[in-house]
């Protein structure tokens, strides 16, 4: 039997992506696709927090949140939607503390990813080509480093969602085949796979299998996550800088563990 909860999250996801490519006037011609600045995984996810337009782009002071929500609770929050770096979310994290504002961080992952080639000519598309690279929770990481200072503060909830993609890219790079160097013009969001939230710091233990065991080196970091020898390294220095871990050395490696050794789900 479906899962009817996730039945309708798919549906409101459905919907919400719907109503952004109406917004976007995408509907009739796809090939229109990539001329809007990736803003169509930004106004889908947009319409999935919050249905109502006029709850968009809302004015706080002096800044501008993407959408204004209830929460479970009943209480205003503010929903920031952020698809690129999160370097630059900083300032804005510091104004919503400062202020008392509760707010949502949302970051849009890719699972599953199909690359489509757009003639920068014509804008004709190509064969789409499925990636081997399936996106994990971990990925997260490196953007998670910059706003380090944050998490599992009262103020923040940050949604994590995996969500297979078509992603276009125009064919203007070098190389024979144009494609080394290209340039992202748009995300096409299909299916949404799964979401994750963080509240607390402790909730943050998702990202450490829990077959780990209370203590574990990098390789076994490594292995567990499905992560390359320096993502995995880099991955264990961003958990350290938001304090969920602490290490020791002995002998030539180091052991790296969590304060309370708790552990949540696997990945």
């Amino acid at each position: 039997m479906p899962n009817e909860n996730a039945e309708k999250t798919q549906n409101a996801f459905h919907i919400a992506r719907a109503r952004a490519l109406e917004n976007l006037s995408l509907q009739e011609d796809r090939r229109l696709i990539g001329t809007y600045a990736e803003k169509l995984l930004h106004s889908t996810l947009k319409f999935y927090y919050q249905p109502d337009a006029s709850y968009h782009e809302i004015s706080l002071g002096t800044m501008v949140a993407d959408a204004c929500v209830m929460d479970e609770n009943g209480e205003a929050e503010s929903v920031e939607i952020q698809t690129g770096s999160f370097l630059p979310l900083r300032k804005k994290l510091q104004k919503y503390r400062a202020s008392g504002e509760r707010v949502r961080v949302v970051m849009p992952l890719s699972a599953k990813k199909r690359i489509i080639w757009v003639s920068p000519e014509d804008g004709s598309l190509g064969k789409a080509n499925t990636s081997p690279k399936k996106g994990r929770l971990t990925d997260a990481l490196r953007e998670l480093y910059f706003i380090r200072d944050f998490l599992g503060e009262d103020f923040l909830t940050l949604d994590i969602l995996l969500i297979d993609m078509d992603e276009y890219r125009l064919q203007d790079g070098w190389g024979n085949s144009g494609k080394r160097g290209s340039h992202r013009t748009e995300r096409y969001p299909c299916e949404l796979i799964a979401r994750y939230s963080f509240g607390p710091l402790e909730d943050y233990e998702a990202f450490v299998p829990r077959e780990l065991g209370e203590s574990f080196t990098a390789d076994a970091f490594a292995k567990a996550t499905h992560l390359t020898p320096r993502r995995a390294n880099s991955a264990l220095h961003v958990l350290m800088a938001i304090g969920l871990l602490e290490r020791k050395a002995e002998g030539r490696k180091y052991v790296y563990f969590t304060k309370d050794h708790g552990k949540s789900e696997a990945l």
